[in-house]
């Protein structure tokens, strides 16, 4: 077991770094709650768009993690994660326009939050890619 564990470190992290994407989108670095009329505004929208590709990255990563070690397989599943993570980033604030006012909780907290889990996850898919390549 501990083999394993120290054989897919890499996988484990990024597993890790999902779920606290998608878990933390829609709780502690979630974005602006509804205006006084009750309405959701724009960031709203990303911040649910954000938890959905964490969600996504958390399946992917969990599949490569359990199914049997398969070059081309892991080398698939890890393109995916990093092509996902990759588009994450760019989700609010480029492809969703967020707030008006840069002080607003979207800007100061989910968007920085996001693009930091998405580094940490392209940058852990990438590693673990030229990894199994440089390996076999």
């Amino acid at each position: 077991m501990k083999e394993y564990i120290r054989k897919n470190l890499v996988g484990f992290i990024t597993l890790i770094a999902s779920l606290l994407l998608a878990i933390g989108a829609v709780s502690f670095f979630a974005a602006c709650g509804p205006n006084d009329e009750g309405e959701w505004m724009t960031c709203h929208y990303a911040q649910n768009i954000v938890a959905l590709f964490g969600l996504l990255l958390a399946v992917l990563s969990l599949l490569r993690l359990c199914l049997p070690d398969r070059f081309m397989t892991d080398r698939g599943l890890l393109l995916a994660i990093a092509t996902s993570a990759l588009c994450c980033m760019f989700v609010p604030g480029i492809l969703i326009p967020l707030c008006m006012m840069e002080t607003m909780r979207c800007h100061a907290i989910m968007r920085p939050a996001s693009i930091v889990l998405c580094t940490i996850i392209f940058i852990c898919a990438l590693f673990d890619f030229f990894k199994k390549s440089v390996d076999r």
